[in-house]
């Protein structure tokens, strides 16, 4: 099917600032899977979170850790983007999930409770890239 010729100028037509309109839709298409991506990213970090604090409630009877792991869940949405892309990035490497689970059980066993989730992924992000250490 061939494309109508108005909709051809109007996707390739120089914008004010230079360039077509195609570069700019393609661009606002890139920003708009990114915060898709993002809104899913926080939307299953936030059940985990909650999963962590349903367990540690109902399953292991410790109340302090499903009160940090809620505060954790609570505040995903305070977690700045680039923070939680570089999370999502090293936590997706295999050798790295031992550490999310290192974390949790310390959190679990009460020897760490971290006040947000921004605090738990900054931790997560020193221990992956060998500038900290578990607790």
């Amino acid at each position: 099917m061939k494309r109508p010729a108005l909709m051809f100028r109007l996707t390739t037509a120089p914008a004010a600032s230079g360039h077509t309109f195609g570069a700019w839709t393609t661009q606002k298409l890139a920003e708009e899977i990114n915060m898709r991506n993002i809104i899913e990213d926080r939307r299953v970090l936030r059940m985990q979170f909650e999963a962590f604090a349903h367990y540690a409630r109902h399953e292991s009877g410790k109340p302090e850790s499903a009160y940090c792991f809620d505060a954790l869940a609570a505040s995903v949405d305070e977690v700045s983007p680039e923070l939680l892309e570089a999370y999502v990035e090293m936590f997706q490497k295999i050798e790295h999930r031992k550490i999310g689970s290192a974390l949790r059980q310390s959190i679990q066993q009460g020897l760490w409770l971290p006040a947000n989730a921004t605090e738990y992924m900054q931790r997560f992000i020193a221990f992956a890239s060998g500038t900290g250490a578990p607790s």
